[in-house]
């Protein structure tokens, strides 16, 4: 549990789901909740949040979460391939979880290294923009949690703003380094 912005952020769970909590801390009313995947790979059965900046960082079994602490909605998502058991700590732009590597423990420092920077979403979207195969490309432009035509069409009409605005190694389908029309013809193949 942490206290931050007039709020209490706390997970709870269950060997399969678990949930990351935001209530007001005036008077106890939900703010928002989510919903974190709790798998097998471990018999954990609690989310463990913490907070800075403005996002909710909370590990859910062999998953940490990036939250927006306004609304509960995913900036990001990183997966372990074991367990997570530790609360996230955060310093310098880093998140710093405590796990389990398969044979021993293990310390994982998630930052822009590791990938991406955070996206935001996209004027016109329905939300933030999602990764849905998790390979580092936010293929779901519009943030509806799936891919299809809609995503081509405002990844064309956005392409300055996205260069503008997001990390361009998010968004640079084809990988040449850029924000461009080739990869709308990627994004557009891969529907």
């Amino acid at each position: 549990m942490t206290v931050a912005d007039g709020a209490v952020f706390i997970g709870c769970g269950n060997y399969t789901l678990g949930q990351v909590w935001a209530l007001n801390a005036a008077d106890g009313t939900t703010r928002w909740n989510f919903t974190v995947l709790n798998t097998p790979v471990s018999d954990r059965k609690f989310v463990l949040p913490a907070y800075a900046n403005g996002v909710v960082y909370a590990t859910g079994s062999n998953r940490l979460y990036a939250l927006n602490a306004a609304d509960g909605s995913k900036r990001w998502e990183w997966t372990n391939g074991t367990p997570l058991y530790s609360p996230p700590a955060i310093a310098d732009g880093t998140v710093f979880v405590g796990g389990f590597d398969g044979k021993r423990g293990a310390l994982y420092a998630i930052g822009n290294q590791a990938g991406p920077a955070p996206v935001q979403p996209i004027p016109g979207g329905s939300g933030a923009p999602q990764d849905l195969d998790y390979d580092g490309i936010y293929e779901d432009v519009n943030g509806n949690d799936r891919l299809d035509f809609a995503d081509v069409v405002l990844y064309f009409n956005s392409m300055t703003w996205i260069a503008a605005n997001e990390p361009v190694a998010a968004f640079d389908i084809n990988g040449n380094g850029r924000i461009d029309f080739v990869d709308v013809i990627w994004l557009f193949n891969g529907l």
